[in-house]
């Protein structure tokens, strides 16, 4: 069994693995690539953060720390079982993008990560949060998070950027870009979001770590990639929902309109907020939109599905939709009691 390293900090609070097992090797003296070949088999380590809790380097890393693994997988987004489930014991694969995860290499599609000025600043690792595209702001802060370097202009880069190498002080590094080395911390303080804006973010919070929300999820993915797509009903639904002044914002000058991670913070939140209210208000316009692409992605296996989720793909299969009075009335009924709009009442039934 591997021996227990002479230096092991604690997880911060919120830390995402890369940070954290960054400041692990900086502490023994080694690079992140070297650490994980003397504990575990020989990977592809710019991929650390998308393992799944049950990873053969969770546990070997849990013995390295004297920690316990369970509170190891804790710092990985496949933790938050809201979104991912549980029960994967692999890497997610290489050619497939991990849902309502911000990929922040270097190459397009990786458009960058986000971060929240006074969090790094006052905790100097990255979060978990920022990792994830549901969260676009800091609920501690109450502010937008930031997606480019308030210097350069360039997207943020994630703890990654220094795993070939020793880092002797990893908590100055992560303030810096990774592209220009100016502080990401010394900059003007980001935009304060709106009451409602964060309440939603709250309301977030407390699900994506609940395994019984993975359907809800689920379900919302499946909206919010149809509402960013390029399809003319998706194109004249947005024209409809969003005013002129709240337009959608790309991360990213090069990336396309095609999926909800490129939005940029205040965007991701103002679709969140409006597909909540869309098919309480416009219930027919779901049917349409599942009827307007291949049926078959949108059939979702899971727990916990919303029922008026599944009556609207059923009826949008059947090819005699506005002749079913019946069918289409009990449908009509149930997006409005089950609708987004009701979010609230899904997150105390299901705490």
């Amino acid at each position: 069994m591997f021996r227990v390293l002479p230096s092991h900090p604690h997880r911060r609070n919120e830390e995402i693995f890369s940070s954290w097992i960054l400041r692990i090797a900086s502490g023994n003296g080694v690079s992140v690539r070297d650490l994980c070949d003397s504990i575990d088999e020989t990977r592809n380590i710019q991929r650390l953060d998308l393992m799944w809790p049950n990873d053969p380097l969770v546990s070997s890393l849990a013995v390295a720390t004297s920690m316990r693994a369970e509170l190891v997988g804790q710092a990985l987004p496949a933790s938050l079982q809201g979104l991912y489930g549980k029960g994967i014991n692999e890497c997610w694969p290489y050619n497939r993008a991990l849902p309502w995860h911000l990929r922040t290499g270097s190459p397009s599609p990786n458009v960058g990560g986000q971060y929240c000025i006074d969090c790094l600043r006052e905790s100097r690792c990255y979060q978990l949060r920022w990792r994830i595209s549901v969260y676009g702001c800091c609920l501690l802060h109450k502010n937008f998070l930031r997606e480019c370097c308030p210097h350069c202009d360039e997207p943020i880069r994630d703890a990654s950027q220094f795993f070939n190498w020793r880092v002797p002080d990893p908590d100055r590094e992560i303030e810096l870009c990774g592209y220009c080395g100016g502080s990401l911390v010394r900059c003007e303080p980001s935009e304060f979001v709106t009451n409602d804006a964060l309440e939603l973010a709250q309301i977030y919070d407390s699900l994506v770590r609940n395994p019984n929300c993975l359907g809800y999820f689920s379900v919302l993915y499946k909206l919010l990639q149809f509402m960013c797509g390029v399809s003319n009903l998706a194109k004249l639904m947005r024209s409809e929902i969003l005013a002129d002044s709240r337009q959608l914002i790309l991360r990213c000058k090069d990336a396309d309109m095609i999926c909800f991670e490129v939005l940029d913070a205040k965007s991701r939140l103002t679709m969140l907020t409006t597909v909540l209210h869309l098919f309480k208000d416009w219930p027919v316009h779901f049917v349409d939109a599942v009827r307007s692409h291949s049926i078959r992605n949108w059939w979702i296996s899971g727990p916990n599905l919303p029922r008026w989720y599944l009556n609207a793909v059923e009826l949008a299969s059947t090819k005699r939709w506005n002749l079913m009075s019946c069918a289409r009335q009990e449908f009509l009924s149930a997006a409005t009691l089950e609708g987004w709009a009701s979010v609230g009442q899904f997150a105390d039934r299901q705490d």
